[in-house]
């Protein structure tokens, strides 16, 4: 039998639920929160990224809250610059 798939469920732009690691904090990503403009097109966006590539979480720290702080690849690329350079494009 193989491993289950990884499933996420993306809670803002720059966090998200893994169901191996559980919260996750993209590390150096920055995103709107709930009732900023560009909220549910940040999470969509995330939502996007998450469900199209492969995906490698590098757990860097624990953060407050008893999550983890990640460095994050999609499809080998780091996704909090992908972040970044998608509101810089706005």
């Amino acid at each position: 039998m193989g491993e289950e798939k990884e499933t996420f469920v993306v809670i803002d732009g720059s966090t998200f639920w893994s169901s191996r690691w559980g919260k996750v904090k993209i590390y150096e990503a920055e995103s709107p929160q709930e009732g900023e403009p560009e909220y549910e097109e940040a999470k969509r966006f995330l939502s996007d990224m998450l469900s199209s590539r492969s995906v490698k979480i590098i757990p860097i720290r624990k953060d407050r809250e008893g999550g983890i702080v990640a460095k994050v690849l999609v499809g080998g690329e780091d996704l909090a610059e992908k972040i970044r350079k998608r509101i810089e494009g706005r």
